[in-house]
């Protein structure tokens, strides 16, 4: 169906421009509807954001899963109106050069107008909270996350956001590049509606991740086991590094259950690390946590992952996730659901490296009753 979609923005933008088009005008309408889809990705995260800090009437998950896409393509619209209103009134008496330079050039145009269409369209839905499966499966199998998604065909979404990506992370990147911090966000987006259907929320009415202010980061132990007792080992090229993140207890009904799709790790090539939010980055998912001081219970990217308020000794319980770091890279990031983002401090040695926090999931009925005891030391204070 995707690809049907995508044949038919192609054939009806190409059909039009090369039979009533005019190559000036079609090209500014490719301007055009560039800059509208820009400032769409600029501007839909802070607009939706600010509009949900408002009493809109609505309940707060509902309203932040519909507002994102519907932001974004009211954006979208709204410019391309005007831009369109604009050029209409410009381009009155626009130049033509010659019969078949224009036609080619129109149908050029046509094409990449196409394209990037069918990536708006296809990026809104993305947006949405519908199923993985609309307009298309990103991922086959958890073996495919995050390095190998699929595609549409020609993959409109794909370029018009690395077009976009190519320009936040230029000249007009700012101190806040919008290719730093989603450096994939269809796959962010795809992977936060990955798991099971409607147990996880993809955001948090407040701020529910923590960082350690010194050491968050370090080089993993040797000699890793799994809960089986089989050895860990990272892929050719990685390291395998820990990542310590804090959940807190005032977001926990939000916060879980959560999956390992959900929590991303950003990292940057170490040379270009001291500046986390400008250039490029790039996202990597935990492969676990560590269970024990050298063990990592392993989890697929979609298995729930549960706390509960026993769980916590404080207002905020610490994980130490297994991060499978490409060489070169470290983290300088962590996400957790769609809206929560901390940095990262550098990365210590293993010898200034905190003792490893263990975190054993413990099963619905165990979590309650520590729960329940928990409450009655307390009353009985």
């Amino acid at each position: 169906m995707a690809n049907i979609i995508v044949l038919v923005f192609l054939i009806a933008c190409i059909g039009y421009q090369y039979l009533k088009g005019n190559l000036v005008k079609a090209f500014s309408g490719l301007i055009a509807v560039l800059v509208a889809s820009f400032i769409g990705f600029a501007m839909f995260e802070p607009l939706a954001g600010f509009i949900m800090s408002h009493d809109i009437g609505l309940e707060f998950q509902t309203s932040a899963r519909w507002l994102h896409p519907l932001v974004f393509v009211m954006l979208f619209a709204i410019i391309f109106a005007l831009e369109q209103a604009g050029l209409v009134k410009l381009l009155v008496n626009a130049p033509t050069l010659g019969v078949w330079p224009d036609r080619i050039g129109r149908a050029v145009c046509g094409l990449f107008h196409g394209l990037v269409l069918a990536g708006v369209l296809f990026t809104t839905v993305f947006l949405t909270p519908l199923t993985v499966k609309l307009p298309y499966q990103r991922f086959e199998s958890a073996a495919q996350i995050p390095d190998k998604p699929k595609a549409a065909l020609f993959a409109p979404a794909d370029f018009t956001i690395g077009f976009f990506k190519m320009v936040s992370n230029g000249s007009l990147s700012g101190k806040r590049s919008f290719s730093a911090l989603h450096p994939d966000i269809l796959s962010e987006r795809y992977l936060n509606k990955f798991s099971n259907a409607g147990e996880t929320q993809s955001f948090t009415s407040s701020a529910a991740l923590s960082v350690p202010r010194k050491a968050a980061v370090w080089p993993a132990p040797e000699k890793l086991t799994d809960n089986n007792a089989n050895p860990v080992t990272a892929p050719s090229g990685d390291k395998i590094m820990v990542v310590r993140l804090g959940l807190r207890r005032n977001a926990l009904r939000e916060a879980v259950p959560f999956t390992l799709s959900q929590v991303k790790i950003l990292c940057k090539l170490q040379q270009y690390a001291q500046s986390a939010t400008t250039g490029s980055s790039r996202s990597i998912y935990p492969a676990g946590y560590f269970s024990g001081p050298a063990r990592v219970a392993l989890k697929e990217p979609d298995e729930l992952i549960r706390l509960g308020s026993g769980d916590f000794e404080e207002s905020v319980r610490w994980l130490d996730f297994c991060v499978y770091v490409p060489s070169g890279y470290i983290p300088v990031m962590a996400g957790f659901k769609l809206n929560n983002i901390v940095e990262i401090p550098e990365p210590v040695s293993l010898a200034k490296a905190p003792v490893i926090e263990p975190f054993e999931e413990k099963k619905p009925a165990e979590t309650k009753e520590k729960t329940k005891k928990k409450r009655q030391n307390r009353n009985n204070r």
